[in-house]
C-alpha cells in the first residue's frame, strides 16, 4: 500500500492510495460514479471484490486506487489490472524439475486467484495444490506449516522467510 499526500496553496491535502484491494478498501467510504461520489455500500464493496477476483483468476496483478480529503474517507476510484506473466522458460524449468522429482514450491504476495492462475500457466496444477493467506500462515504452528507447505502458496511478503524456513 501507498499513500501520497498533495498539498497546494490554500486548498486541502488530498490523500491518493494505491495497493492491495482489501488494504485500500479499509480506508474508503464513497466510490466515484462517473465523477459523483456516492456512499460505498456493503453490496457495492461486494461487486468490486468480485471483480477483483475476477480480475485475479485471468492472470492480472490487480491493485485498487483511492483519493479522498483524509483517510478513513477515501473515495474508492477503481481498479488496475497489470499484466507480469511468468519469465521465458520458467514453465519448461518447473516441467523439467518436477519430472526429475524436485517438489517446486511457488510462494507469492500476489492475490490467491492471481496465484492460481500463474501457477496454472506454469504448470504447478497437479490436483495436489494447496494454497494458504498470510493470515493461515501466521496463525499455523510451525510443525503444521512444514507439513502444509508442499507446492503453492499466497502470502504476504513479511511471510515469505517464514515459509522458507519451514520448507
Amino acid at each position: 500500500m501507498k499513500r501520497t499526500v498533495q498539498e497546494e496553496e490554500e486548498e486541502e491535502e488530498v490523500y491518493f492510495m494505491k495497493g492491495a484491494f482489501a488494504e485500500v478498501m479499509q480506508h474508503c467510504s464513497t466510490f466515484n460514479s462517473g465523477g459523483i461520489s456516492l456512499p460505498l455500500t456493503p453490496q457495492q464493496k461486494a461487486v468490486y471484490a468480485q471483480e477483483e477476483k475476477h480480475m485475479g483468476s485471468l492472470g492480472l496483478r490487480v491493485l485498487a486506487l483511492a483519493s479522498g480529503p483524509e483517510l478513513g474517507r477515501l473515495a474508492f476510484l477503481g481498479l488496475v489490472g497489470i499484466i507480469d506473466p511468468p519469465r521465458d522458460g520458467v514453465k519448461e524449468a518447473v516441467q523439467i524439475l518436477t519430472e526429475s522429482g524436485v517438489s517446486v514450491k511457488m510462494i507469492t504476495g500476489d492475490a490467491l486467484e492471481t496465484a492460481w492462475s500463474i501457477a496454472r500457466k506454469i504448470g504447478l496444477c497437479n490436483g495436489k495444490m494447496k494454497a494458504m493467506s498470510g493470515e493461515e500462515v501466521e496463525t499455523v504452528t510451525e510443525s503444521a506449516l512444514s507439513s502444509t507447505v508442499k507446492n503453492v502458496m499466497r502470502v504476504e511478503g513479511g511471510f515469505k522467510q517464514t515459509v522458507c524456513d519451514w520448507s
